[in-house]
């Protein structure tokens, strides 16, 4: 014999089923982010890490710029900075630059400055019109004074009067402490020639320091040295006498 379900209960029954479907379809509403979503977003990640973005060739130029040297050189590479010692040393003369060079002359030195000064660069010249040797030995005597006298001194005067041998020899008595002393003889058609080419020669022979310029004998049978007084020289004259004191100075 079948049993009956009773129309209540069966309600009954419909109407729970109903809430708990309305009841899963909520929570279905309410589940965060879906796994496969996650997971496309994760792996985005790890790829930046595995394969991090490149430099621009310009980014890399800019960096590669601004690095510094002592950063760019290579270890254990030999080049050494430059030391104190060889910055002083740079910063000195050439021996050939004429800076311990000084110079007294007559207006015979006059004529071969331009030459001389642009042989030796920092050379001292002092030439005057009709210096006398007496004036000269004033001027060297002054500058040795003060401590201002090269270490080479070139005396080119006697073109305008004879020599005391007494008065020069004790002039250059005072200048032992110097190292070079060079003295240049004269060509001048006048009656001390001799006298001061002679006095010149004798001073050379007695003291160790001093050395002798031959311009008389340098000149001989060479007309187109001089101007039309005999003494004071042309263009060719002026650099025949700065080769022939160059070369002297060179050799001391």
């Amino acid at each position: 014999m079948k049993k009956t379900i009773p129309f209540g209960i069966l309600s009954v029954a419909l109407i729970g089923m109903l809430l708990t479907a309305c009841s899963k379809q909520d929570e279905k509403a309410a589940e965060p982010v879906q796994p496969t979503q996650a997971i496309t977003q994760d792996s985005a990640s790890l790829a930046d890490k595995d394969h991090p973005a490149s430099v621009k060739p310009e980014a890399a130029a800019t960096l590669e710029s601004t690095a510094s040297p002592e950063a760019s050189a290579t270890p254990g590479s030999s080049a050494k900075p430059a030391t104190l010692a060889d910055q002083k040393q740079t910063a000195e003369p050439t021996a050939n630059s004429g800076s311990q060079i000084t110079v007294v002359g007559d207006s015979v030195m006059l004529d071969i400055k331009p030459y001389i000064e642009q042989a030796l660069p920092s050379i001292h010249v002092d030439g005057k019109v009709g210096r006398q040797m007496r004036n000269g030995e004033d001027i060297i005597s002054s500058l040795h004074a003060q401590g201002k006298l090269g270490s080479t001194v070139v005396i080119a005067l006697g073109t305008n009067g004879v020599l005391s041998r007494g008065k020069f020899e004790k002039f250059l008595e005072t200048l032992k402490d110097v190292p070079h002393i060079v003295l240049v003889n004269t060509r001048v058609p006048r009656d001390w020639e001799a006298n001061v080419n002679a006095t010149l020669k004798d001073a050379a022979d007695r003291f160790p320091n001093v050395t002798l310029i031959d311009w008389f004998g340098t000149s001989a049978h060479h007309n187109e040295y001089f101007s039309k007084d005999g003494v004071h020289l042309t263009t060719t004259g002026s650099k025949a006498y700065t080769d022939m004191l160059v070369a002297a100075l060179n050799k001391l």
